[in-house]
């Protein structure tokens, strides 16, 4: 009885610290009430106590006593820290040269308390990263060259790891874990707790309903709007797989098929604008770009990618000879539910574009959000939805939060501390031998397997501070470096052995996780050259100066090669395709691809019309002979 009264209290207290955070965030944002200093450190604060007071509330309930004796030391250990950096802030930063025994102690638990956090949050991956780069700070100099470092002792350690308030713990990334990302994760926690997240469904129905694999389509779409809210692919997985799957199992779709195309889309969010999860505003950190341009950049390529997905589900549908379904569509409700995400969707676009910062286009679309969700009954929150919302919202920000924090704590940090990037760049530029296909190859391989084992910002970020500056060095765009570092890290969520997207998404379908991934892979196929094909031609991120004509051009030969890599992927163009028909798009493919590698320019473009046009009048007379087979059969 008494446990049950005490769990009780702690889902009260953790109910209020959530919807209070949710506030604070708000009013911070709008008013600016406190230092920039003391907001981050509230920010801490909120995100340290919602990972550990839950924790502890579990413990409590599987009576782990130990857990329990742990997370409440973790608990008055967050409060001891964060009050003492309320306390001696501008202490802090006039002796920061100087920290007292104190200091070093209160530096080492919250940096301690950061690590066990993000181990709660995120899993062990991260905090292992952030371990090893912390010992090589220790212990590097007794490495030999060139990675090895001049001795650092441990004071000036723990005075890069925070505790001089603008590194580290302090450092640029949780001014955007406080201002940028919570604020979109909860914009996206009120689209959900207005039912405005229904417009994705209901939209995604009604345009893919009436074409071949018309259920498929709709997940695709659905997955595009949803992710990019969440920028985030489990909370996508999580709210699609339910909405979607019924429909798909209707349609005659294999549980596979349905688990890695969800994989897929879900995590594409990270390449479509406006919120890309939190990696835009990293990238924005990183490279000075501004956010609108990084939005922009993206544009173009997230098209092509859901557009890879689109036509994967489309001759997948043909190959299984999956017939269209008709699925009714409530169009009242559709309207009624269509102004809960356009209105507020609209509204971040117009701001941004008028140069508002980030932070007040999310909070203003979810003060908007929330005020069209009153209006109506239907879709009027009720005060325990509204808590609740907030409350998880207020959770999965905290979660994002760490991934942030401990990289600029522990790698960030130790990458200027010790001057590791340039040691790496060296080494790599060195097997690269200063060829720039085979360092792209390196990156490439480097960023999916840092995909495949950390979230999909940790491992952006990671792989941007050491190969971004080799590949800037060898006269890539800032932009193109970046943009290619994150198709990577994100395709290594879907890539196999390891595929987390997938592995989640397989999970909830109740589908076998290797053929899942195996459909991932071959939904996402033409994503993997998407990333050389936008390095080489900048046209395709809106950065090429030879003019609108050749972008334009440059985009539809993208497009095609999108559509050649289809249609080779599942055997199908009109009609099954023969081993001669399957030749004949291969070459139609690498005339295209010749556009974008070689100096063959348009000529390789020309080829690959003609190959496609010769058979696509192929295909049509194979069709037609299939066709009035099967209809003399029936007679």
């Amino acid at each position: 009885m008494r446990q049950i009264k005490f769990l009780k209290g702690l889902n009260i207290i953790i109910a209020v610290l959530g919807v209070t955070m949710v506030v604070y965030h708000i009013i911070a944002i709008l008013l600016s009430p406190l230092d920039p200093i003391l907001h981050v450190n509230t920010h801490l604060t909120f995100v340290l106590l919602l990972v550990f007071l839950p924790a502890l509330a579990i413990a409590v309930q599987k009576r782990q006593k130990l857990y329990v004796i742990a997370f409440s030391i973790l608990l008055v250990l967050t409060i001891i820290g964060v009050v003492y950096i309320y306390l001696f802030s501008i202490d802090l930063q006039f002796r920061a040269a100087r920290l007292t025994t104190t200091d070093l102690i209160i530096g080492t638990i919250l940096a301690i308390l950061v690590m066990v956090a993000c181990w709660r949050a995120q899993g062990v991956i991260l905090p292992l990263v952030g371990l090893i780069f912390i010992a090589y700070a220790l212990f590097g100099h007794y490495l030999p060259p060139p990675l090895g470092h001049g001795s650092i002792d441990y004071s000036a350690l723990v005075l890069w790891l925070g505790m001089c308030l603008n590194k580290g713990i302090y450092g640029s990334l949780i001014y955007i874990s406080a201002n940028i990302v919570f604020l979109f994760i909860l914009f996206g926690m009120v689209l959900e707790i207005t039912k405005g997240g229904e417009f994705f469904g209901l939209a995604g129905m009604l345009l893919g309903r009436r074409v071949r694999g018309g259920a498929a389509q709709t997940t695709v779409v659905a997955n595009a709007l949803v992710g990019t809210v969440t920028g985030s692919p489990q909370a996508s997985i999580a709210i699609t797989v339910p909405l979607c799957l019924p429909l798909m199992n209707k349609s005659g779709f294999k549980s596979t098929f349905t688990s890695g195309l969800i994989a897929a889309g879900a995590s594409g969010g990270f390449f479509l604008p406006p919120v890309m999860g939190a990696v835009a505003f990293m990238m924005m950190s990183l490279t000075g770009l501004s956010y609108w341009s990084i939005c922009t950049a993206a544009f173009i390529p997230a098209i092509l990618f859901f557009l890879g997905l689109g036509l994967a589900s489309y001759f997948h549908s043909c190959a299984e000879n999956l017939p269209p379904i008709k699925e009714e569509v409530d169009l009242r409700r559709l309207l009624r539910r269509a102004p809960l995400f356009l209105i507020p969707f609209t509204l971040i676009m117009v701001l941004l574009a008028k140069g508002f910062p980030p932070m007040y286009a999310a909070a203003w679309a979810m003060l908007v959000g929330m005020v069209l969700g009153f209006i109506d009954k239907e879709t009027r929150p009720s005060w325990r939805t509204l808590v609740a919302g907030f409350t998880r919202g207020a959770k999965m920000g905290a979660a994002v939060a760490f991934i942030l924090i401990i990289l600029d704590m522990s790698v960030i940090n130790i990458v200027s501390l010790t001057a590791l990037g340039p040691k790496i760049a060296r080494i790599v530029t060195m097997w690269g031998g200063g060829i720039v296909p085979l360092t792209l190859v390196l990156t490439m391989v480097v960023s999916m397997l840092m995909g495949m084992v950390a979230p999909i910002s940790g491992s952006y970020l990671i792989v941007a501070l050491i190969a971004g500056p080799v590949l800037t060095g060898l006269g890539v765009s800032k932009m193109a470096a970046h943009m290619f570092i994150l198709y990577y890290a994100t395709l290594g969520f879907l890539t196999p052995p390891v595929a987390p997207a997938v592995l989640m998404a397989a999970q909830m379908s109740g589908a076998p996780f290797l053929p899942s991934a195996w459909q991932s892979l071959r939904v996402v196929a033409a994503a993997y050259l998407l990333p050389f094909m936008f390095l080489y031609k900048p046209a395709l991120l809106l950065q090429s100066e030879q003019g609108a004509l050749w972008g334009i051009i440059t985009v539809v030969v993208a497009i095609l090669i999108v559509f050649c890599i289809s249609i080779i992927t599942y055997n199908h163009y009109l009609a099954r395709m023969s081993r001669a028909q399957m030749g004949l798009a291969i070459i139609s493919t690498v005339g295209f691809l010749t556009y974008f590698f070689t100096d063959w320019g348009i000529w390789g473009v020309v080829v690959g019309i003609a190959c496609l046009l010769l058979l696509t009048l192929w295909q049509l007379g194979r069709k037609k002979t299939t066709t009035t087979a099967s209809q003399n059969q029936r007679l």
